[in-house]
């Protein structure tokens, strides 16, 4: 068992939660209740998706998701996008980018994914975090 982590990034949540609020704004304001199916459906590919990225498992190191390398190919990065975020794990609980790093900083080990795997070609490095880069179990 472990817990998943999760984030939303800051930037398309505020931008489309104020694009969806000023146009349902605008359709109540004209009475075109009847457009607002229309509204959602132009804003959804704005809408901000979780993002997986990793897990957390009791006397391992934290796993990152790379995520085919769609937000970050390194460490620095990584620290980058993440600091953009809003981190939260799937129990709902939110953490600020400092609490986070420090959560997973304390549970380092040197119990590698890679070494006690199965599957070793899924791991891969990156700088020194392990990640795996194929569909996340």
């Amino acid at each position: 068992m472990g817990t998943n982590y999760y984030v939303r990034q800051k930037s398309k949540l505020a931008t489309h939660n104020a694009n969806k609020k000023k146009a349902l704004k605008d359709a109540y304001t004209n009475y075109l209740i009847g457009l607002i199916p229309i509204i959602e459906s132009h804003y959804e590919d704005r809408i901000p998706k979780d993002i997986h990225i990793g897990k957390l498992s009791s006397g391992w190191n934290f796993l990152w998701n790379l995520n085919k390398s769609k937000y970050y190919t390194n460490k620095k990065e990584l620290i980058a996008f993440l600091k953009e975020c809003e981190i939260y794990s799937e129990y709902g609980v939110v953490y600020s980018f400092d609490e986070f790093w420090n959560e997973i900083a304390s549970k380092r080990t040197n119990k590698t994914h890679k070494e006690n795997s199965s599957f070793p070609n899924h791991y891969v490095m990156i700088d020194d975090l392990e990640a795996m880069d194929c569909n996340f179990c």
